[in-house]
């Protein structure tokens, strides 16, 4: 488990964009084989909201399980749920930066809490920074 803690208030406008949240790593970031914390919960999904009832639920790096072109690639992981309900619209949006300054962004389309989500990338950064919002 990796602790982040809350940060107020969440970032400013991001291309049009509102964040409705964000959350910065305690010590480390989060590294492979960790599940992420807020607040002393490993259960995000009444911390990470959204409209609609839009949530992440859970966020991890996986383990790699395959290389390209000769790198491991590692997986970012999160279950949630975009929001959901009779003339619902938007994404449920989580962006991730690494200590490296790196981005990876990720987008769930629609009610879908029991699908894994996730965003390969190279090498083995930690997550430092996670930010969320409903667009």
């Amino acid at each position: 488990m990796r602790e982040f803690k809350l940060v107020d208030p969440p970032p400013p406008e991001d291309n049009g964009f509102t964040w409705q949240g964000a959350a910065v790593a305690v010590d480390s970031g989060l590294q492979l084989g960790e599940i992420m914390s807020i607040n002393g919960s490993e259960d995000l999904s009444n911390i990470m909201t959204g409209h609609d009832g839009a949530f992440i639920n859970k966020i991890w790096i996986a383990d790699p399980h395959y290389l390209f072109l000769g790198l491991h690639v590692y997986q970012i992981c999160v279950t949630g749920s975009g929001p959901h309900g009779l003339l619902s619209i938007g994404t449920m949006n989580v962006r991730f930066t690494s200590d490296k300054g790196e981005t990876y962004s990720l987008s769930i389309w629609r009610e879908s809490s029991s699908i894994l989500h996730s965003n390969a990338y190279y090498g083995g950064p930690a997550m430092m920074k996670v930010v969320w919002g409903c667009f």
